[in-house]
């Protein structure tokens, strides 16, 4: 591991299932349940947690409801996401390939598809993990 990555000796928490994740909501649970676009769904994880996650316009997230943009602002984001989800190819390579070491792997049922129609400007958020 490199030096600069300060990596080494680092420690992370492990996943509780006595506590489960669960974001604290900014707005009521009602009102960011009005913001859904498509969802819940839920993915079974490789490690057997259920995480529950729904669609969002990319400005209606929940994460960003504490920005308090107007709404000139709003429009102005959400148009940049949608331009990026319309021009960016998913296999372009955006930096160059690794020299050394290994990329981490991702559990595939994170890997998602976007319902009908919400493939621009569209993102999906976790609101939950848990076991069964």
């Amino acid at each position: 591991m490199p030096p600069e990555t300060k990596l080494v000796g680092q420690r992370f928490v492990e996943y509780d299932v006595k506590n489960p994740y669960q974001p604290s909501p900014v707005d009521s649970q009602l009102e960011l349940d009005q913001q859904i676009a498509a969802g819940p769904f839920e993915v079974e994880l490789v490690d057997g947690s259920i995480v529950t996650y729904s669609w969002y316009r990319f400005i209606d997230q929940p994460a960003l409801k504490h920005l308090n943009w107007d709404q000139k602002e709003r429009n102005r984001l959400q148009s940049v996401v949608e331009k990026i989800h319309s021009e960016w190819k998913v296999r372009r390579e955006f930096m160059s390939a690794i020299k050394e070491g290994k990329l981490v792997e991702l559990d595939p049922a994170l890997v998602l598809t976007p319902p009908v129609g919400l493939e621009i400007g569209f993102v999906p958020v976790a609101n939950q993990q848990s076991n069964r």
